[in-house]
């Protein structure tokens, strides 16, 4: 299978005209840690008659992938990154306003936190609590907070933040929403609304179906966590007409 899979790929490039630089290209296998060691010494993969080196974690597109998925590796650099974005908010508190700071907050931090998070979004708690950490930091920032003081969800509504874990739930909605109503590429339009052949309210609501799950890892992904928590809205939301309506809508159920 891999061997007609790679010959493929050249047929495609030759038909489009396309070169790769297969100097840069790695091989990846995805799976449980069980099957990984079952598998992963057999991968094998040639392309152009150069054999790609296996890897278990690359960065692709600004994103850490490793081999099970875990995320782990993502959060942890990403997390020094921010760690050194706040370094520069805390050096800059004596001489801004609070208003100033979480304009750069806003502006600086909070996009690279959020880069692709609809991706890595299924991180697990302990990683999320992460960089839940790092957003609180912040607040104390702004707030000129002392470093022991517990920020929760009040003072972040002061600042007019939502936690991380809200914004993430805002974000996959938000796709769920335009995969729906066919704004995003094929790829993405994988929902499917529930049929009946009677009236009811969950029928006119425009719920999803949820995807068959056998495994806890199922649940997991992007397919499931989108239709189970585009279920979980009220009608007004999911009827809503457009992005920005919807957008609207949203935030005051995450």
């Amino acid at each position: 299978w891999e061997m007609m899979h790679t010959i493929n790929t050249e047929r495609w490039l030759d038909a489009n005209r396309l070169t790769l630089n297969v100097r840069k290209c790695k091989a990846m296998l995805f799976g449980t840690v069980r099957r990984l060691r079952l598998d992963n010494e057999h991968l094998n993969l040639t392309l152009s008659g150069t054999v790609l080196e296996v890897v278990s974690c690359f960065k692709y597109l600004g994103v850490w992938f490793d081999s099970c998925l875990s995320w782990s590796i993502h959060i942890n650099k990403l997390c020094n990154a921010v760690s050194a974005r706040l370094g520069v908010l805390r050096r800059l508190v004596p001489i801004l306003p609070s208003e100033t700071l979480s304009m750069l907050f806003n502006s600086m931090v909070l996009p690279k936190i959020e880069y692709c998070d609809t991706v890595w979004a299924n991180c697990g708690k302990s990683l999320s609590d992460n960089l839940q950490k790092l957003q609180n930091r912040a607040a104390r920032l702004v707030l000129s907070l002392s470093r022991t003081s517990h920020v929760d969800n009040e003072q972040l509504s002061a600042l007019g933040w939502y936690s991380l874990a809200s914004r993430r739930q805002m974000h996959l909605l938000q796709t769920v929403f335009k995969s729906i109503h066919q704004q995003v590429p094929e790829y993405l339009q994988i929902f499917s609304r529930t049929s009946h052949t009677y009236s009811t309210r969950h029928n006119l609501n425009l719920s999803l179906q949820l995807p068959k799950v056998r495994l806890e890892t199922d649940r997991r992904k992007f397919a499931y966590r989108g239709a189970f928590a585009w279920n979980l809205l009220p009608a007004t939301v999911r009827m809503a007409t457009s992005s920005h309506s919807f957008k609207k809508l949203v935030k005051h159920h995450c």
